[in-house]
């Protein structure tokens, strides 16, 4: 189940449910980090968050630079096309 607009849709089938689950916001495990912050801070941040191997996975996949805010972060996370591996890596 997830909300869209303001409806709450049930997903169709499992591999949507699955989707959905996956998709659970980067964000949610970097809270708390003070910005600017490079790889090694939004790893350490998101374990400490306790997140799931898959979001750890795709930190590792960042390139070393700084990252000035939440935006940059999903700049980065698309860049790696992050949500399309996950999905594929539950899929196996």
């Amino acid at each position: 189940m997830f909300i869209k607009g303001d409806r709450i849709k049930t997903a169709e089938s499992p591999r949507e449910a699955k989707k959905e689950v996956i998709a659970v916001p980067v964000e949610l495990y970097i809270r708390g980090i003070s910005f600017p912050a490079n790889k090694q801070s939004l790893r350490i941040e998101a374990k400490a968050n306790n997140a799931p191997e898959n979001v750890i996975k795709a930190l590792n996949q960042f390139r070393e630079i700084q990252y000035q805010s939440v935006i940059d972060v999903s700049k980065e996370l698309k860049r790696i096309d992050w949500l399309h591996q996950s999905t594929l890596e539950e899929a196996i």
